[in-house]
């Protein structure tokens, strides 16, 4: 993870920035306008509106009763899930069901709704156990035939599988088989180490603290999992716990570089910045291709408009870890910044060669491409986005989105019907569509595409 909280990320309209993550820290903080607050603090009046039944939106938005959002029966009939994460610290991996969670004065609402409208999660486990019951008679046939694996054969296979989805960047896959991995062995720890990082790549914040968090609860000295978490304390300036975290660590292992790297980070966002600098390039000289020692560095020199300091420091580390995510992240932000165009778009391209299913690397690369006023070619890299993967509704809104800011409501709304056409069960599209007519002050095809949406909805069981 690079140290974003010295030297900031992209900006600007790259829209995958880490969220504030003093909202996982036990409500440390909870800012109703940031994009996961979706509807910010709930009264207990409110309470029993903001449920994920479909229709139910329309309903808060137009300041109706909203009564028919309420009862377990039609919670049960949703395809989403809302989550009510109160000012309490818990995570959301405990959260994700189908359950009403309950709701009391001062909490948040979030919605986690997958592909379809439906949660990630709950869809994955679908799909598994659709496969399953279409395979059983296959299944028992091969158990009379062949005799069934063991529980650590199966362990083995499914830890495998998930490994290759990582690599692939099939990061929904790899998930479904962990979680296969964790019904086997509820207390394996590189499991969940694996789960976590499938999360963070996702950038689904909270659930990677989460598995991060139960690592450490497993395997209490496993270092990588506490560098993880202790990265997470200091972007949310959880100063304190960062520096606990890492003295934790360098308690068994005094030079363990990571940990100092995070020490000295603590220092530099203190506001000790020269200080810190000393204790970097005292670091760097000693681990000089170590990647956090590089990253480090990079990030305090940028703050300290040295950033041109920083670059044959990426580059040398890069020379003995060429296919690292972290050092080119940084080394093409610090491009960038430095207005080195040319070799941050080649380095943009890199990453995207390493893992080119991955949306995110694409969305960077189109707002790259924005920046730069190269208008046509920010598009297309989202409309290659939607060719590797047509099935991907957050790919074609990016698309809308892209196209109604630089070409205008018209062609995007074209754009977000094709949408439609091509995925007519996307909950977030339709809704999407009810969107754009809502703020085109179209309020009849609103209100018709909210009802068409409840009418479909409501034949689920």
């Amino acid at each position: 993870m690079y140290y974003s909280e010295i030297s900031p990320r992209l900006s600007g309209s790259d829209l995958m920035t880490p969220l504030n993550i003093g909202f996982i820290l036990c409500g440390r903080t909870g800012r109703a306008d940031h994009p996961v607050c979706r509807y910010g603090p709930v009264s207990n009046d409110a309470a029993g509106l903001l449920d994920c039944v479909v229709g139910c939106r329309h309903a808060v938005l137009a300041g109706n009763d909203g009564g028919h959002c309420a009862g377990e029966s039609s919670r049960r009939k949703t395809d989403c899930v809302v989550l009510f994460l109160s000012n309490y610290c818990s995570t959301s991996i405990h959260l994700r069901q189908l359950d009403w969670a309950g709701c009391r004065p001062g909490c948040w609402v979030d919605w986690y709704c997958g592909r379809g409208g439906r949660d990630p999660i709950v869809e994955e486990e679908a799909g598994v156990m659709k496969q399953s019951m279409a395979l059983v008679l296959t299944v028992v046939l091969s158990i009379g035939l062949s005799g069934c694996g063991g529980p650590e054969e199966n362990k083995a296979k499914y830890r495998l599988r998930a490994q290759e989805y990582f690599q692939q960047g099939n990061f929904p896959k790899a998930r479904v088989a962990l979680r296969n991995v964790l019904k086997i062995d509820p207390k394996d720890v590189e499991a969940y180490f694996l789960y976590a990082q499938v999360e963070e790549k996702e950038r689904n914040w909270r659930n990677a603290v989460a598995g991060y968090q139960q690592v450490v609860e497993l395997s209490p000295d496993h270092d990588r999992a506490l560098v993880k978490l202790a990265k997470y304390y200091l972007e949310a300036r959880a100063l304190e716990e960062a520096t606990q975290t890492a003295n934790r660590i360098l308690a068994k292992n005094p030079v363990h570089v990571p940990a100092q790297a995070l020490k000295i980070a603590v220092t530099a966002v203190s506001g000790r910045l020269n200080e810190a600098i000393g204790q970097a390039e005292r670091l760097i000289a000693t681990a000089p291709t170590e990647t956090d020692a590089v990253l480090l560095i990079a990030s305090l020199y940028t703050a300290n408009q040295r950033g041109e300091e920083a670059l044959p420091l990426l580059r040398q580390a890069l020379e003995s870890k060429p296919g690292n995510l972290e050092l080119l992240d940084a080394l093409a932000t610090t491009l960038i910044k430095q207005g080195h165009m040319d070799e941050a778009g080649s380095t943009l391209q890199q990453i995207i060669a390493l893992e080119p299913t991955v949306l995110n690397h694409r969305l960077r690369q189109a707002a790259f491409y924005d920046h730069q006023q190269q208008f046509d070619k920010a598009e297309a890299v989202l409309k290659e986005a939607i060719r590797l993967d047509p099935e991907n509704e957050t790919r074609r809104l990016a698309l809308v989105e892209y196209v109604a800011k630089r070409r205008g409501l018209e062609p995007a709304e074209t754009a977000l019907l094709d949408a439609h056409k091509d995925l007519p069960r996307s909950a977030k599209i339709w809704f999407a569509v009810g969107g754009l007519y809502e703020s085109t002050q179209r309020t009849d095809k609103a209100r018709e595409t909210y009802r068409a949406i409840q009418k479909e909805y409501q034949k689920k069981p």
